[in-house]
């Protein structure tokens, strides 16, 4: 068994639950637009002897009932109209493979919790705008997305921040922040081919720390993102987003924030989709997407005094 949550030791030591769930001894990886398609069943044909005049009669059809499918939602195009600038949506995000990257050094980050330089590892997690419970229809054809990168070597240290306070849309949370953990940069996505670099895409940078403190549950929410549909459960909060100056850029909101909720898939079963093309500021690659980790939801932060 092993915590499904998790993607890094660090993560397992302070981020998971104690409960853990077992392995899947299968993961089904899909090529191609589509997530599935049904193979046909080869058709049986009898050729009777010659000589005989017996008629078969043939036996009856079982009737099976089809699983919940996993329904596709048509990539837009680069001709999509992104938000304006500062605007949030929701927004699921995806683990991906554990693929190699070359680490980018150097990275500054400035926002409203902390300012530090760090190192940025491997990308770790895709973010999708989502339609959540049918409150943000328009959120599957926005192409803005986040793609999350791991925050490794940052100084100075950060300094443990207690009672935070966070609204979003599952109410109102007392939290302490942790430490950075991750840098999410805006990025354009593909299932064909590179989508080409990401400007003025009205997306801000946003630097996620980890927290604690919070318990919130809701239950078979209903999201739809360019993946597909989902219902799941939300768990708890464990990561806060805001809004961040990379490396001294501009920041459209910097009061733009998500809060981060681990979640439970309840149906269909995501079966991962590879390759998928994304483009940053750091440039373009191919990465395979495994299955949902988050729910992210824009938030309101409210400092201690």
């Amino acid at each position: 068994n092993f915590c499904r949550a998790c993607e890094t030791e660090d993560e397992i030591n302070e981020e998971c639950d104690n409960t853990c769930e077992p392995a899947a001894t299968t993961h089904a990886v899909i090529l191609g637009p589509d997530f599935s398609t049904a193979s046909p069943t080869p058709t049986a044909i009898a050729t009777a002897p010659p000589t005989s005049t017996v008629t078969a009669t043939p036996s009856p059809t079982a009737t099976t009932t089809p699983s919940p499918t996993f329904t596709a939602v048509p990539t837009p195009t680069a001709t999509a109209t992104a938000g304006p600038p500062g605007s949030l949506v929701p927004f699921q995000c995806y683990a991906l493979d554990r693929d190699l990257a070359v680490p980018i050094p150097n990275v500054q980050t400035v926002d409203r919790l902390s300012s530090g330089t760090g190192e940025l590892r491997r990308p770790t997690r895709l973010c999708a705008p989502a339609d959540v419970d049918g409150a943000d229809p328009g959120a599957p054809a926005d192409p803005r997305h986040l793609l999350g990168y791991e925050l490794r070597d940052r100084a100075p240290r950060f300094t443990k921040m207690k009672h935070v306070g966070v609204t979003d849309r599952f109410g109102t949370l007392d939290v302490d922040v942790i430490r950075p953990v991750l840098v999410m940069t805006p990025t354009r996505k593909s299932r064909e081919a590179d989508p080409g670099a990401p400007e003025a895409i009205g997306l801000d940078h946003f630097q996620c720390y980890h927290v604690v403190g919070a318990k919130e549950r809701e239950d078979n929410l209903d999201v739809t993102d360019q993946f597909g549909s989902l219902t799941l459960d939300i768990k708890r909060p464990f990561r806060l987003c805001v809004a961040t100056a990379k490396n001294k850029e501009p920041v459209a909101d910097p009061s733009a924030a998500l809060s981060c909720y681990r979640i439970r898939q309840e149906k269909p079963r995501f079966p991962g989709v590879a390759p998928i093309f994304v483009h940053d500021q750091f440039g373009p690659r191919q990465i395979s997407v495994k299955r949902p980790t988050e729910l992210c939801v824009p938030a309101t932060v409210t400092l201690p005094d």
